[in-house]
């Protein structure tokens, strides 16, 4: 963890294989390293500048991803992490989720004071615990 540092990138070539965790926030962490691939289970990059997740990251493995407070305006092309439980895009910049956006298994989503518009059709509530703010989604 690496919590309200000056860190502003990571060192060329870190891409330790058995990371499950990444938590950076409050830090001006601008991107991730080209061929960061760890097989994450909880990436916390809230309150960076981070502006977009890089493709080739393995997200299989994905449970818990905090964008918060972020300047990230979408996710990649195709993203729908079949472990994600927990989504926070709080603050964010994002404007829309990728079609076919539909983790099985996510249970929190936080899309409050985003521009995100969120008409899915087909987009499953039943695995919602917890949506905030509550009347964000219009399937």
């Amino acid at each position: 963890s690496c919590i309200g540092t000056s860190l502003q990138s990571l060192p060329d070539g870190f891409n330790p294989p058995h990371l499950a965790l990444l938590r950076i926030q409050e830090a001006p962490l601008r991107e991730l390293p080209v061929g960061f691939t760890p097989r994450l289970i909880t990436l916390d990059l809230g309150k960076t500048l981070i502006s977009a997740i890089p493709t080739g990251i393995d997200l299989s493995h994905l449970e818990e991803l905090d964008l918060s407070d972020t300047p990230i305006g979408e996710l990649p092309e195709g993203f729908n992490p079949p472990k994600l439980k927990k989504l926070d895009l709080r603050n964010s910049a994002i404007r829309e989720l990728p079609e076919g956006f539909n983790p099985p298994f996510l249970e929190q989503l936080d899309v409050e004071d985003t521009p995100l518009s969120m008409r899915l059709p087909g987009f499953d509530l039943s695995t919602l615990r917890r949506l905030t703010p509550q009347d964000t989604l219009h399937t």
